[in-house]
């Protein structure tokens, strides 16, 4: 460091440097008192607290606000896991069944797959062994007729993954998993479920 005298030495330049910290500008001073003092406000009477009570309670709503919209809970709540019957419970597995073979005989497996799982859905609700849930999941239907027919657990957890494929993953559907979704329509149409108390 260098003064008007010449160089200095670093003992003389730390006092130095102490004595010019310990000068009333660089008094302690909290955050707030010197936000309150750049704004003009005081802590002194209602308005200096409600002015305080304000600078700490909006920045929070802020806070809340952006995260809400960009957090988890945004993500969460744009992302809702995809309906399986699209809202409305009111056509029949016949319905959906009609839907799906006029999908495969147009080409177009990814229709015909999504309304062979809605049919699925609907059959077991129409023979009362699922409660009518319009928001019911395909994952959720895998699981809840999956208990009722265990032989089946696996073929259903794979119709669940193929509907999710071709609705919700943007991939074409093919005459083989839609024949693969028919069989297994068939074969729960048949079979016996299992039912515990």
């Amino acid at each position: 460091m260098l003064i008007a005298g010449g160089p200095i030495g670093r003992i003389p330049a730390q006092r130095l440097a102490r004595q010019e910290l310990a000068k009333g500008v660089y008094g302690h001073q909290s955050f707030w008192q010197w936000l309150l003092s750049k704004l003009n406000f005081t802590y002194s009477g209602p308005s200096g607290w409600l002015a305080t009570a304000a600078l700490v309670v909006i920045p929070l709503i802020i806070i809340v606000v952006v995260w809400a919209r960009i957090g988890p809970m945004s993500r969460s709540r744009r992302r809702p896991a995809p309906a399986l019957l699209g809202g409305t419970g009111t056509t029949t597995a016949r319905e959906h069944r009609d839907l799906a073979r006029r999908h495969a005989a147009d080409g177009d497996y990814s229709g015909a797959i999504v309304e062979s799982v809605r049919a699925i859905a609907a059959s077991l609700e129409e023979r009362e062994l699922l409660v009518p849930g319009p928001s019911r999941t395909a994952d959720e239907l895998a699981t809840e007729a999956g208990m009722l027919f265990p032989g089946h657990a696996a073929e259903l957890a794979a119709a669940s993954l193929l509907f999710d494929d071709v609705c919700y993953g943007e991939r074409t559907g093919t005459p083989d998993g839609y024949a693969r979704l028919q069989r297994l329509d068939e074969a729960l149409t048949n079979a016996r479920a299992v039912v515990t108390l």
